[in-house]
């Protein structure tokens, strides 16, 4: 039963390292998606300041063309950003629901390797106790025959 025990052991601590390892790249994954996040809002406030430049009229020595030309790239940078904003917070969203249903994981791949080590501590202490009796009865038997063979002789001896 030990070898056994010792094999789903092995097994579940096993399952339990790549829970922990999933559940460590899912975070860092969260983590890289909040920066992407980040960086959106800088391209959206970058944006948002250079089409507040061009209602302010600060563009000056800049042909209207081109401000022009510069205002409404800066619009479609926002509303990208915008987009690619919102994109990022459903998926940080999606990430971070794994992330907790990966900590569940864990957590139960960890319990279920707690049993079995106990297990295997319950096993070893059986173990332990049956040896002790059967060293206690060897010694008792022990005991026993040079009692019995002490009062053979003696009797003899008569």
């Amino acid at each position: 039963m030990s070898r056994s025990l010792t094999s789903i052991l092995r097994l579940r601590s096993l399952l339990e390292e790549e829970r922990r390892i999933e559940l460590e790249n899912t975070v860092q994954h969260a983590s890289r998606i909040e920066d992407a996040q980040e960086g959106e809002v800088r391209i959206a406030s970058a944006a948002l300041s250079i089409i507040s430049e061009k209602s302010s009229n600060v563009t000056a020595g800049v042909s209207g063309e081109i401000a022009k030309e510069k205002w409404n790239v800066a619009l479609v940078d926002r509303e990208m950003a915008h987009l690619r904003q919102q994109n990022l917070v459903a998926f940080g969203q999606l990430m971070a629901s794994r992330a907790e249903a990966l900590r569940g994981e864990l957590i139960v791949c960890r319990i279920e390797r707690l049993q079995v080590e106990s297990l295997l501590r319950s096993d070893a202490l059986r173990r332990a106790r049956e040896l002790a009796r059967r060293e206690q009865r060897v010694l008792d038997d022990w005991f026993t025959f040079t009692r019995t063979n002490r009062r053979q002789r003696l009797t003899e001896g008569q």
